[in-house]
């Protein structure tokens, strides 16, 4: 059964960001569930509901979270997983009483666009005391760790009642069904692993601690860390302020491994390892602990300060990094996503913009004197004469 025969009414193909959904090949897991549970006809019986619908990918992903390894878009593999898992995780063996509580949590007895969603406050649904939020596109569930979903395709029109497409299965907080996230390196390769035109994700982040060999700590099992990771747009405004003109991640990449060259020239990756430590917290700090400080000790041994959601570094001129995403649970620590690099040392001239680096030098237009005047080169060598005059000055 699919979900256009469950729902007469909706259109043969589903408008998402970057394409379609069609009801009749994207909804088959979603369909397969709710036969297996017996709700085919409940739900379709229903009148002024309001079903969040979650997609075959959406599926795949819990699967795999499950520890599903198979083939993504095979659905009949993929709801074997999820029924096994399930089976595993009942006391009697039995996955139809968990599928059947996930499946009720999806649907409201109330009709709403998402507009009213997000006006409503908290949205009961079918599954007993248990309601989700909706937050902008976003849908919080009862599950602190998993994943939220968000709404790709909005009040779509089901005759009866309003589906909200999700990409991800939302979970009851009395289901257990979520499985151990992976270590914080797992979680940082969810990016994909290669440079990419989305600079939301840590592909950056994780080449530099494949680079530095600080990968092992963060897959340590051992290991209780905080992470502050700043996303690839990130580290694309570090080497932009370091004099890289483009926006791509690979030139970005190589342009902080160029300026970490000229400022440690006989061991670049030192530099860099330096201010990757600085990025990582001993013991594990959730969002409510490092908000809640004034300062975080780091692994370098140089101490981050904390003013509201900023991370205040060692740069003075520098853009203070905001937490702009917190409390990704790993199996070994939690990360928190930050907006900027977080800078060990002061490097005052590469913050400044080209505007004040001018006022500046008109402010002074004289040759300094005494021993400075031995580093007056420098200047005419912009960002690779201020990282050579510090690398010889240490």
């Amino acid at each position: 059964m699919s979900l256009q025969a469950l729902f007469p009414a909706v259109d043969s193909s589903l408008p998402i960001a970057g394409g379609t959904l069609s009801a009749v090949a994207d909804f088959e897991i979603l369909a397969r569930a709710l036969d297996a549970a017996g709700l085919s006809a409940t739900v379709g019986g229903l009148s002024d509901f309001t079903l969040f619908a979650p997609t075959d990918a959406a599926f795949a992903d819990l699967a795999v979270t499950l520890g599903f390894t198979g083939d993504t878009d095979d659905p009949d593999a993929v709801f074997g997983a999820i029924a096994g898992a399930l089976s595993g995780l009942a006391p009697d063996g039995d996955p139809i009483p968990l599928l059947t509580d996930i499946l009720l949590y999806h649907v409201s007895g109330a009709e709403s666009d998402a507009a009213g969603l997000n006006a409503d406050g908290p949205v009961d649904t079918l599954l007993t005391d248990a309601s989700v939020e909706v937050t902008g596109n976003t849908v919080v569930d009862g599950d602190p760790n998993f994943q939220n979903a968000d709404i790709v395709s909005p009040d779509v029109d089901a005759g009866t009642g309003t589906i909200q497409v999700i990409d991800q299965v939302l979970l009851p907080l009395d289901t257990p069904a979520e499985s151990d996230p992976g270590t914080l390196l797992d979680v940082l390769k969810e990016s994909g692993g290669s440079f990419d035109d989305d600079n939301t994700d840590f592909d950056m982040l994780l080449a530099a601690l494949q680079a530095t060999g600080l990968d092992d700590a963060a897959d340590d099992p051992e290991a209780e860390l905080t992470v502050f990771a700043p996303n690839d747009a990130a580290f694309i405004s570090l080497a932009q302020s370091l004099g890289y003109e483009g926006d791509d991640e690979e030139g970005a990449f190589q342009a902080i491994v160029d300026a970490a060259g000229v400022l440690r020239p006989e061991d670049p990756l030192s530099f860099v390892s330096d201010v990757l430590t600085y990025h990582i917290s001993p013991g594990e700090q959730d969002s409510g602990a490092v908000l809640g400080s004034e300062s975080i000790d780091t692994l370098l041994g140089e101490g981050l300060g904390v003013d509201g959601t900023m991370l205040v570094d060692a740069d003075p001129d520098a853009e203070n990094a905001e937490i702009i995403g917190t409390d990704i649970a790993a199996s070994n620590g939690v990360a928190h996503v930050i907006d900027e690099v977080l800078l060990p040392l002061d490097l005052p001239m590469v913050d400044q913009t080209p505007e004040e680096a001018s006022e500046d030098s008109s402010e002074d237009p004289e040759e300094p004197e005494g021993d400075d005047d031995s580093f007056g080169w420098v200047e005419g060598l912009g960002i690779a004469g201020l990282f050579l005059a510090l690398f010889f000055l240490a």
